[in-house]
């Protein structure tokens, strides 16, 4: 294997740079052997560990992870530290989840992490199969990924949490509750499970943890959460724990506790109406992200609430934000998801909505939308008889209402020159 290396330019002066290394190294293997090759030196494991990880300056990482080993020892002794290695990691008790997050908190990093990572990438390209390793080391080894900082891509991430989805949720999940309780601010690999399309199964083990955890963390962050745990999780288990955070809501931001209230109402309309609309009242720094987030969750599913819903909605936001323009006429960001909430109860047609409808037309706050409840009620009416078979699109609806002056707008100031 050695000639095989010393043909390629780069591995051959490297080589020539760490003659002395493996000049020093190589008493230490051989008196220590039998402990190198069943896995238990992790103090002589852990440099070798390092170089295969490319954590080593001197050391070019354009050099493939195995090869680099020997730069470091003669040619016998690299299949004793690759045995070493993977031994270490079928045989040994690595940190759990909570002590790997203490490391992390404290800004350190746990030596044997390195072996772990090492010998994991190295018993999987020699077909190890991961059902023979414990679920402590595989818990362990995602752990060490997000908190022993490499330079060695570990693509064997997606493949394990995919496969062991169960053993990365506790993993995720324990990692998470120690690094809180230390008051670390970030999820690590939260976002890569959120954006994930193949970590669905992950997804759904981890949401309510990672959601309940920023409870008023980041309003942004949370919010996104809060719409995959709605698309994701089971509906009984989200809204008990919607319910849980907000029974304390001490230290939570005003747009946090907007939107665990929004999902409680998404999750059981009829019980939570009355507690949405006490807390928002009429203020729009409520209001506002409340619109915002019932955007979010409706943009994945328009069906997600009843038009009873759409309804209740319609009376807490619209006679708070009256149609704006801007200086080129066109309908404000508000205004337009205002419309659509509107465009959303015109594709209702049980006959609960539709007389909702006409009692909402007959609230004195919402008259300024008399004419779009006209086109609501024409809109509901004819997909109820069948005159159409189909609604019309959301932005020609709205398009429609503006062209038509029937959405009465005014100046938005803000867009102005003045």
């Amino acid at each position: 294997m050695l000639k095989e290396l010393m043909k390629n330019a780069l591995f051959c002066k490297e080589y020539g740079l760490h003659e002395r290394a493996r000049f020093e190294n190589q008493p230490l293997l051989e008196n220590r052997l039998g402990e190198l090759r069943d896995g238990t030196a992790l103090d002589l494991l852990e440099p070798f560990a390092k170089a295969y990880l490319g954590m080593f300056y001197d050391i070019d990482n354009n050099i493939p992870p195995r090869d680099r080993l020997y730069l470091l020892v003669d040619e016998a002794s690299v299949v004793p530290i690759v045995e070493g290695l993977i031994a270490a990691l079928q045989q040994n008790v690595f940190s759990t989840p909570e002590t790997i997050a203490n490391a992390l908190a404290r800004e350190d990093q746990i030596s044997q992490g390195y072996v772990a990572l090492a010998g994991f990438d190295l018993y999987l390209k020699q077909a190890g199969e991961i059902s023979q390793l414990s679920t402590e080391t595989i818990k362990s080894v995602i752990c060490f990924h997000h908190a022993n900082s490499t330079y060695h891509h570990d693509d064997w991430l997606t493949g394990i949490l995919k496969l062991s989805s169960d053993t990365a949720a506790e993993a995720y999940s324990e990692f998470w509750r120690a690094l809180h309780a230390q008051g670390h601010t970030l999820l690590p690999g939260l976002q890569m499970i959120l954006k994930d399309r193949e970590l669905v199964s992950v997804c759904r083990k981890v949401i309510l943890v990672a959601a309940s955890l920023l409870r008023n963390k980041r309003p942004k962050e949370l919010a996104k959460i809060l719409v995959v745990a709605l698309k994701n999780n089971a509906s009984n288990e989200l809204y008990e724990t919607c319910c849980e955070v907000l029974q304390h809501p001490e230290n939570m931001g005003v747009r946090q506790q907007v939107y665990w209230h929004a999902a409680a109402f998404i999750l059981e309309p009829a019980q939570q109406t009355s507690k949405l609309s006490s807390y928002v009242g009429q203020e729009k720094i409520k209001l506002l992200p409340l619109l915002d987030f019932i955007h979010l969750v409706l943009n994945e599913n328009e069906e997600r609430l009843s038009g009873e819903a759409i309804g209740e909605l319609i009376r807490m936001i619209a006679p708070k934000f009256t149609a704006q323009t801007d200086n080129y006429g066109n309908l404000s960001d508000i205004t337009l998801k205002v419309a659509w909430l509107f465009y959303l109860l015109g594709t209702r047609t049980t006959l609960p909505v539709m007389q909702l409808t006409k009692k909402l037309r007959r609230v004195r706050v919402l008259k300024i939308y008399n004419e779009v409840f006209d086109e609501v009620e024409n809109l509901q009416s004819k997909l109820a008889t069948g005159e159409l078979e189909k609604a019309p699109t959301a932005d020609s609806f709205i398009q429609m209402l503006h062209d038509s002056g029937k959405i009465k707008s005014k100046k938005k100031w803000s867009d102005t020159n003045v």
